[in-house]
């Protein structure tokens, strides 16, 4: 998707940032998708060969060459410009703008790969604490209470299929991590959050 505003977000992008696990579907974003069948001319142009999966209100899933591919409106703020990475050019999340919407999807429903996704970023290039404060200026969302009960829930992310990865990885330690990060912050904000039990 070189020369166009999308920039590629979610799991994929975040794996040719650090390599930490296999990721087989492309999050195409764009801050407003308009009309899907400009999104296929466009696709056809660059004799692009798919299958559409299902359309809905700023979003397309489509099938190409079996590779899953998502087109998404998303009209939130960037907190920092897309990274161009190899040739011809694709344009990357941030990987602040990446954990960000990585804690929105653990808000709404915390899959699996989103919280081993998250845990890897915060071990590698920020503090929860600090993505939480930048959450709240991409989201302009002052009141974190659900979140921060969403990071401690781990039941339906349990209920899915184990995520291989390529590097070291515990799932008891991450939860007891996320628990403990969880608490401390609560205690410093005079909240009593409590991780699930």
């Amino acid at each position: 998707m070189a020369d166009t505003d999308f920039y590629l977000a979610g799991g994929t992008a975040l794996a040719l940032y650090i390599g930490h696990r296999p990721s087989v579907d492309f999050d195409w974003f764009i801050t407003r998708l308009g009309e899907p069948e400009r999104l296929f001319q466009k696709l056809r142009a660059f004799e692009v060969d798919f299958d559409v999966q299902s359309v809905a209100l700023e979003t397309v899933y489509l099938a190409i060459d079996a590779v899953q591919v998502s087109f998404i409106g998303y009209n939130y703020p960037l907190l920092q410009p897309p990274r161009m990475m190899g040739e011809p050019g694709v344009r990357l999340a941030d990987p602040d703008d990446i954990a960000c919407m990585k804690l929105s999807a653990i808000a709404s429903r915390g899959s699996r790969k989103d919280f081993v996704d998250l845990y890897f970023m915060i071990n590698r290039f920020r503090s929860l604490k600090d993505y939480l404060q930048l959450y709240r200026i991409k989201y302009q969302n002052r009141d974190i209470g659900h979140l921060m009960r969403s990071l401690v829930y781990f039941g339906d992310a349990e209920a899915e299929p184990e995520i291989v990865t390529a590097k070291s990885f515990d799932w008891q330690k991450m939860k007891e991590d996320f628990e403990r990060w969880v608490r401390d912050l609560a205690t410093r904000m005079g909240n009593s959050i409590v991780p699930a039990e």
